[in-house]
């Protein structure tokens, strides 16, 4: 089940036989008891589904939160949530993965939920939102029902990480903070620290004290991602982008066409879209918890960053967008576009990496290649969790949180422990 999977009004003319009427399911809200004795959270009956604001759902669990607004060197303007302490905390930043939004770190039962149970350690917990998200829709020029809004995919996106970690910095007045990254949070980390290392990457070197990168996605040449196998053995991306290049499941109530062409494109397989066929699952991730996740999912990207990952997985390389040979030269002049070299990503950040061995986009042989050529003074700890999916992090059962939950914590509170508190 998933809620909102529309995107903006149509502006181009199909053929009929490309506008299906699809009808997608949304989930219903559920009411249920949220005393918790592993978080403290306090007890009480909440309301959590699609229509439910991330204000009523912190409120209803007596966690104080507040909006707070970066804007980006190129004009995106980005919402972030601070989950705020009453004393000087330590820092951690918490970014999403593609089409996902800060809901997935609160999303899962709250003992569960990283974002709640670091709030509750003690940590002040900022929850980011890249452009383009539901959080993230508006620009200082541009209005989001125009092309040159959603000209962008993951290789932009360590703008938004720069502008947020900034602004984060500046707010809180604390130096260093930990970044914790899901899926593309690590792709656009990595975008940062090596075609922006003379900048950003500084930056991030400077003012991160532990990176840790769940399920990080570089190379996608043997992902089993249905979605992007789908898109890719059929080059949609790159039809779609090209008479359709504005938001992918943005999550209005008027249907997407984007999303009329993929459905009748693939027999009706996207139109049963959930997280599923983008992440798969597995005995590690709870059902109830995928509901609660899907209520908020997906919360929208750009068709170009659909498209820049269909690149990658048909290439096997890990490169910028690629806009044909002839618009290629004229903007890297030359026929391709550069190489993201990860080998030269800037060293001084301690990072750990975490995977899992269902993880459907992250397979062994990428990120064991991936590893290869990551420095490798900069890793601290790197392990395989069996059985867990690409979204045991955010939907994971009791037992899968209380293995990987132990590690995570254990890596912050050495990296960035709490002032005056011994943990």
């Amino acid at each position: 089940l998933i809620a909102g999977i529309t995107g903006i009004p149509k502006v181009v003319a199909f053929p009929s036989f490309l506008e299906p009427l699809v009808s997608i399911a949304s989930p219903q809200p559920h009411h249920e008891f949220l005393k918790d004795s592993a978080t403290g959270i306090k007890s009480q009956t909440s309301t959590f589904g699609p229509d439910t604001s991330m204000e009523e759902y912190m409120d209803s669990l007596g966690i104080p939160i507040e909006s707070h607004f970066a804007t980006t060197e190129d004009g995106y303007i980005l919402r972030m949530h601070r989950l705020a302490q009453s004393r000087n905390a330590s820092v951690i930043f918490l970014q999403h993965g593609i089409l996902a939004s800060s809901w997935c770190w609160v999303a899962n039962e709250p003992r569960r939920s990283l974002g709640i149970v670091l709030w509750k350690l003690g940590y002040e917990v900022w929850l980011g939102n890249n452009r383009g998200n539901v959080f993230s829709r508006n620009h200082t020029l541009f209005e989001t029902n125009t092309k040159e809004f959603w000209n962008f995919t993951f290789a932009d996106m360590p703008h938004d990480l720069y502008a947020q970690l900034r602004y984060v910095i500046q707010h809180t007045k604390r130096q260093r903070l930990s970044y914790i990254g899901w899926s593309q949070a690590n792709t656009q980390m990595l975008v940062a620290g090596t075609k922006f290392k003379a900048t950003i990457g500084k930056f991030l070197r400077r003012h991160i004290n532990l990176w840790v990168a769940l399920s990080p996605v570089a190379y996608l040449k043997h992902s089993t991602s249905p979605l992007l196998k789908i898109v890719a053995n059929m080059d949609l991306g790159e039809l779609v982008e090209r008479v359709f290049p504005f938001g992918f499941l943005t999550g209005s109530k008027q249907l997407h066409a984007f999303e009329d062409l993929l459905c009748e494109a693939t027999l009706g397989e996207v139109c049963k879209f959930t997280s599923d066929i983008i992440c798969g699952q597995s005995s590690k991730d709870s059902r109830h918890s995928i509901e609660r996740y899907a209520a908020h999912f997906p919360s929208g990207t750009s068709m170009k960053d659909l498209n820049h990952f269909e690149q990658l997985m048909d290439l096997g390389i890990f490169r910028d967008y690629s806009y044909g040979r002839r618009m290629n030269k004229v903007i890297y002049n030359n026929e391709f576009p550069p190489i993201i070299n990860i080998s030269d990503f800037v060293v001084g950040i301690p990072v750990a990496f975490f995977r899992g061995s269902h993880d459907d986009l992250v397979q062994s042989e990428d990120f064991i290649r991936f590893t290869k050529e990551f420095p490798p003074e900069n890793v601290v700890s790197q392990k395989l969790y069996q059985g867990y999916s690409h979204l045991t992090w955010l939907a994971g059962s009791d037992e899968a949180y209380l293995e990987w939950g132990t590690d995570i914590t254990a890596l912050i509170t050495k990296h960035n422990p709490l002032p005056g508190l011994d943990l």
